[in-house]
């Protein structure tokens, strides 16, 4: 029986960042999917995209910051699972009022051992 591949966007405005992201988790099977603004992300699940997993900057350019896109794209997918990354721990930032309980957040530098780790344990839940 073929394994189902798992589905990650990652919405991150820094392309080197991105693709050292996309990276690791292509290493893991995983079928990745990206974007560089919130705005972008939105456009990308309302045209038909579904991933398993956001993998989402809290912030970034545009109008849609990660805890928006964040609550947009549950109220299409109730059981897509958010993983944030900032730069700023979970507790200091002015967003993390939007941040559900489910949620996970990923300290900026983001290690590989750590975000795999993170990933597994979200997908594990879908």
């Amino acid at each position: 029986m073929p394994t189902i591949k798992r589905k990650v966007l990652i919405v991150e405005d820094d392309v080197s960042a991105r693709r050292v992201l996309a990276r690791h988790l292509e290493d893991e099977n995983i079928q990745i999917f990206e974007a560089d603004t919130g705005d972008t992300a939105f456009k990308d699940m309302e045209s038909g995209l579904q991933p398993d997993l956001l993998l989402t900057d809290v912030v970034m350019p545009g109008l849609l910051q990660g805890p928006q896109l964040a609550q947009k794209a549950r109220i299409m997918f109730p059981d897509m699972r958010v993983l944030f990354m900032s730069g700023y721990p979970l507790g200091m930032s002015h967003h993390s009022e939007d941040i559900a309980p489910t949620d996970r957040q990923l300290t900026k530098p983001v290690t590989q051992d750590r975000l795999l780790s993170m990933v597994a344990e979200l997908l594990v839940k879908t």
